[in-house]
């Protein structure tokens, strides 16, 4: 069971982190407030035509209820940003695969980051903070789809123990070139040695590079 209490815990839970590059940021559960910058983050990511599968943000109603209410866990999503310089540079989202009963075990993750914060370890950071949520919301099962082009995505989920599963051939066409998509999953069964190893993992790799705390 859930605790009553932790949606206030999630919300109260800030990580504190000093990228590669010395640069600050902050991880934490997203706010009505940064929906526009979200959408906008979406938009110029798609721009690029590489990295994720549409072409444009669409508001799905699951998008409309997770951009106003970051922490819902009757259905168990979240949505966490990560800011510097008092702007959103990246976000993470996790949605149970269906919300229905057969893949409800399931957590679908998502991670976008702008182009100029990426590989000076936000991607790893959050990753790492949304894993930690998929266990304490009770997820058996982390599932990603990826490009198979995307390299530093690829890279990113196998450093958290994400095995490839299957390949949908030639599924993303990406300027007149047909692309594989990588289907990744994670087994998330021992709930407790993930949750240590996932913290675990997240402070070893910070203080490789780089420095993070939280504020509870």
């Amino acid at each position: 069971m859930i605790a009553l209490n932790l949606h206030q815990r999630i919300a109260s839970q800030v990580r504190y982190c000093t990228a590669k590059n010395g640069s600050p940021f902050v991880i934490r559960t997203a706010d009505p407030a940064d929906s526009q910058e979200i959408e906008q983050n979406i938009m110029a990511i798609c721009a690029e035509q590489e990295y994720l599968h549409t072409d444009t943000f669409v508001r799905t109603s699951e998008w409309e209820a997770l951009l106003a209410q970051s922490i819902d866990l009757q259905r168990r999503q979240i949505l966490l940003v990560a800011v510097a310089d008092e702007s959103v540079i990246g976000h993470a989202r996790l949605f149970p695969l269906w919300f229905g009963s057969k893949g409800r075990h399931v957590a679908d993750l998502g991670i976008a980051i702008l182009k100029p914060w990426r590989d000076i370890g936000i991607g790893t950071a959050m990753l790492g903070y949304l894993l930690e949520w998929a266990v304490r919301l009770d997820y058996l099962k982390a599932s990603v789809e990826v490009i198979a082009t995307n390299q530093r995505a690829i890279s990113l989920f196998r450093k958290f123990g994400f095995v490839e599963e299957g390949r949908r051939l030639n599924h993303i066409r990406i300027n007149d070139t047909y692309v594989d998509e990588i289907l990744m999953g994670l087994d998330l069964n021992q709930k407790h040695l993930l949750l240590f190893q996932a913290q675990e993992r997240f402070f070893y790799l910070m203080g490789r590079y780089k420095t993070c705390h939280r504020l509870s």
